[in-house]
């Protein structure tokens, strides 16, 4: 199996990070909601399979350069771990609103894209991994946002289902391990089959990148706002939900100032924040009657 070589310092720091972060969620889901955890580890299978996929193809858009362990792909276990992670904070924030199953899946896919707008720039500038013909938003292409949405929302709509369906009628760990891993099946195969088709749409030249990621965050956006303004405001805050996105964006917005990445585009250093700010909101928006004084978090939500 071809190997990464051992990264630089910037990049082990982050690599431990994501291992601290996935084991404090893990040890989290696994005391308190433990089919959770299960759904952690079915999430990191699904994003190496994902990205195995679409590494070892002769067009790959993109490699890894560094990891302190490699995973076929090659690609780093730091990676991996980050889809569990990621999958973890996406279902507990969504939970927490107690918003509509449907419109979870349009969220989640949402607030992950966010991550990756703020946090790819930084790390692509340097060198953590790298997109061979770079893109428009500086330097990574649009389909990985695509991508990036699809998997995420694909995954989360057939837990949800599993969670209704499934863990009723079959109790404990064989249920909870279910739930959590028969998703990817038809998680895998659809995300294949759109990304395809999106990328051939493309490439005819029938749509455009712009267009297309326009649509589905815009569209998602509207379907979400009216139940995100009467979702759940008052819930207590559960700490390593809140911590996983804080991390994820002040080590980016630090990577932007430490990289250099800002002289070469200054307009990140406007960008970068307010797409962490509005999106952290969001993540802290269950919490926000406990976090704020109640003349500032306001009412108006769905009890």
């Amino acid at each position: 199996m071809e190997t990464l070589p051992f990264p630089s310092t910037g990049y082990l720091v982050g690599a431990l990070a994501n291992l601290v972060l996935f084991t404090l969620g893990f040890r989290y889901a696994w005391k308190h909601q433990r089919h959770l955890a299960f759904v952690m580890l079915a999430a990191a299978l699904f994003g190496w399979l994902v990205e195995y996929s679409q590494l070892i193809r002769p067009d790959s858009e993109y490699y890894y350069t560094q990891a302190v362990v490699s995973l076929p792909g090659p690609m780093p276990l730091g990676v991996v771990l980050g889809w569990g992670i990621m999958m973890f904070i996406l279902v507990m924030t969504t939970e927490a609103l107690a918003l509509h199953w449907t419109v979870r899946p349009l969220l989640a896919g949402l607030l992950g894209v966010s991550l990756d707008l703020v946090a790819d720039p930084p790390f692509v500038y340097m060198d953590f991994w790298v997109w061979k013909n770079g893109g428009a938003w500086f330097g990574i292409p649009w389909s990985n946002y695509v991508g990036w949405f699809l998997l995420l929302a694909l995954y989360l709509y057939f837990l949800e289902l599993g969670v209704r369906w499934l863990l009723p009628r079959r109790k404990g760990v064989v249920g909870e391990i279910l739930v959590a891993f028969l998703p990817i099946i038809p998680s895998f195969f659809l995300f294949q089959r759109l990304i395809d088709g999106y990328q051939w749409l493309v490439a005819q030249g029938i749509v455009v990148d712009q267009v297309v990621i326009a649509v589905l965050l815009g569209g998602s956006a509207l379907i979400v706002a009216p139940f995100l303004y009467r979702a759940r405001r008052d819930q207590t805050p559960i700490k390593v939900v809140l911590v996983v996105p804080a991390f994820a964006y002040v080590s980016s917005i630090l990577g932007l100032y430490t990289s250099g990445l800002y002289l070469a585009h200054p307009q990140l250093v406007v960008v970068s924040p307010v797409v962490a700010m509005v999106s952290g909101l969001i993540f802290c928006w269950a919490y926000l009657e406990r976090l704020l004084p109640p003349s500032v978090a306001g009412g108006g939500a769905v009890r």
